[in-house]
């Protein structure tokens, strides 16, 4: 997550696609998703599927070969609106993160899947990750990688201890399909530090969430200053 504006200028980037959201009712300017591509991987990337009816959601295709492994790697960039937003009255957030389940099941039939943007979502420390004595009598997808990573996932860590009705469906969402966050818990952001500076206060809501054959290959992650005219910091 960077500033679009800054990359807009550059000659290095080209826009794949770019959804702002036009329902929010107390927000200052509309927030959205904008997706662009380093020029010398255009070819290796492309859109896999979009939320159409909403504009809260965009999938890439990357290819195998941009990071060495077996599979494809699915990228899922969201922004899904705070509170009071007018996209409420048209689908509940509950609706959301079940048609977003939907997808990362699908992508994982394809290859490893990444989540990452503004979520409006605070977890504070609450585990993303099911009891391993639950989880076995669950249907979830217990290959090797997944596993290993249950029983082994490093504690969360996070300066904001908070927990709203968002952060719970995105917990939900991450022991339901086997995805971790990697906020709090990587190199360099170890407690998570604050993503956002809004009307809420200092708040980890922006975020990182990957399978978990991904997540031991997640060496760093860096929240960085703020940016002008902007309320995020940037994660990279």
């Amino acid at each position: 997550m960077v500033n679009s504006r800054q990359i807009a200028t550059s000659s290095s980037w080209v826009l794949l696609l770019q959804h702002q959201c036009q329902t929010a009712k107390t927000w200052k300017g509309a927030g959205g998703i904008a997706v662009y591509c380093a020029n010398k991987y255009s070819g290796k990337i492309k859109i896999w599927r979009q939320d159409l009816a909403f504009l809260t959601r965009i999938w890439l295709e990357c290819d195998k070969s941009l990071f060495q492994c077996n599979e494809a790697l699915l990228l899922c960039a969201v922004y899904f609106p705070p509170v009071g937003s007018g996209l409420y009255s048209r689908i509940t957030i509950e609706e959301l993160y079940q048609d977003l389940l939907l997808e990362v099941a699908q992508a994982r039939v394809v290859g490893q899947v990444i989540i990452t943007g503004d979520l409006n979502a605070r977890t504070g420390t609450l585990p993303d990750c099911l009891d391993p004595t639950l989880a076995e009598h669950l249907d979830l997808p217990m290959d090797e990688e997944f596993d290993v990573f249950l029983y082994q996932a490093p504690v969360r860590q996070s300066l904001d201890t908070q927990v709203n009705a968002f952060g719970r469906h995105l917990l939900h969402l991450c022991q339901a399909s086997g995805l971790h966050i990697l906020n709090g818990r990587t190199t360099g952001d170890t407690p998570a530090q604050f993503t956002s500076h809004a009307n809420a206060g200092h708040t980890v809501i922006d975020y990182f969430i990957a399978s978990a054959h991904l997540c031991n290959k997640a060496l760093h992650l860096k929240v960085q200053g703020i940016i002008p005219s902007s309320d995020h910091y940037p994660v990279l």
